[in-house]
């Protein structure tokens, strides 16, 4: 379904010391689009991608950049029971609230 693509996405966000900000938001703008429609991929990549798109959402400032890391969350919990015990796990409800009160509206 994936073809492989999410780990290597993950990886580069993650190793990349210093990566530029149209990196980082082409990589999230993939993992949104990869996250999104049925069916999701596959359990262990979506655990992958939960602590990358948090810990995005928590360093990047720049509105799309959030807003592609957000809906990627909002894609993965529309998996229910299955995967939103895990995006509760990483502890990042107050970054989740706190980007629904950020200046832009679209984030």
């Amino acid at each position: 379904m994936t073809a492989g693509a999410i780990k290597p996405i993950c990886d580069c966000l993650i190793s990349i010391e210093n990566p530029s900000e149209s990196f980082v938001r082409n990589a999230c703008w993939c993992l949104a689009n990869l996250c999104r429609g049925r069916p999701l991929p596959p359990q262990e990549e979506l655990l992958y991608i939960i602590p990358v798109a948090v810990r995005v959402i928590e360093k990047y400032s720049e509105e799309s950049i959030i807003v592609d890391a957000m809906w990627t969350l909002s894609y993965i919990s529309d998996g229910g029971a299955s995967t939103v015990p895990h995006i509760l796990e990483t502890g990042c409800i107050d970054t989740i609230i706190k980007g629904l009160f950020h200046d832009c509206s679209s984030v």
